[in-house]
């Protein structure tokens, strides 16, 4: 394994047995985790947003962006779907504790020589069944 593999899956294990220390399953549940994801995956950004409290916060840690508000999320959903069209988000791993949860993700756009994938972590944190905070950490080379 690369060391950058080796550093994602090192965090995950500490981020999945941070959210495992919470007792059962909060509001946000892994079918509707895996919604969320489809939602990015439709390219819609009104879908996306649906899954987000009014004042969540974005952090994307590889680009350094931060968001906070549903306008400026909705800034970054935007953008990022328009410069990743096609884009695909999968989850291969989901963990749902009481206020948040840890998600495992790969993430692939393009066609031919063009196609690139990439493999991430997420934490959500979340409230009432929606996403409040949300922090994906991936490897951009």
């Amino acid at each position: 394994m690369s060391a950058p593999g080796c550093i994602l899956s090192t965090a995950f294990s500490l981020m999945l047995s941070m959210v495992a220390t919470c007792a059962s399953a909060g509001e946000l549940t892994e079918e509707r985790v895996r919604a969320y994801y489809a939602a990015w995956s439709s390219g819609n950004v009104n879908e996306v947003m649906a899954f987000f409290t009014p004042d969540v916060v974005y952090e994307d840690v590889a680009t350094g962006e931060l968001a906070k508000g549903t306008a400026e999320v909705r800034g970054f959903a935007t953008k990022f779907l328009t410069e990743s069209p096609g884009v695909k988000v999968e989850p291969t791993s989901i963990l749902v504790g009481e206020h948040s949860a840890a998600v495992e993700w790969t993430m692939a756009a393009g066609t031919g020589k063009d196609a690139w994938t990439v493999r991430g972590v997420a934490i959500l944190e979340h409230r009432g069944g929606q996403i409040a905070r949300a922090t994906d950490y991936w490897d951009r080379k």
